[in-house]
């Protein structure tokens, strides 16, 4: 079971790195939100994937900071909202990428949280 719960670790990362490499280069002024939206999907399935494992499998001996899952969890679906939101506008002919930009700057947030909350 440690390599599945591994497995989804690396995914979890990977898809923070499209999310916030997606986010520096369309700083930079190239680049398209579809590689940060599939970034954020992957993020918010794969944390409540792994968040599932830790609490339902004994031998992970995983303790979980519950307070920090949630914090993790809004900003999560906050980023989710605001991508799929600016998306859709910049599909309509509207402009989007204010909220694109939230949306990444949210996903450097949930990183410190990660990081540095212990």
């Amino acid at each position: 079971m440690q390599l599945v719960y591994d497995l989804f670790v690396v995914a979890h990362l990977l898809g923070m790195a499209a999310l916030v490499g997606g986010w520096l280069v369309l700083l930079a002024g190239a680049g398209s939100t579809t590689v940060m939206a599939w970034g954020a999907r992957a993020q918010l399935v794969t944390g409540l994937v792994l968040v599932g494992l830790a609490e339902g499998v004994s031998s992970l001996d995983e303790h979980l900071n519950h307070t920090k899952i949630g914090v993790k969890l809004l900003i999560a679906l906050a980023v989710v909202a605001l991508l799929e939101i600016g998306r859709a506008r910049t599909k309509r002919g509207q402009d989007g990428s204010s909220l694109v930009r939230a949306a990444g700057a949210l996903g450097v947030v949930n990183v410190f949280v990660a990081a540095v909350w212990n």
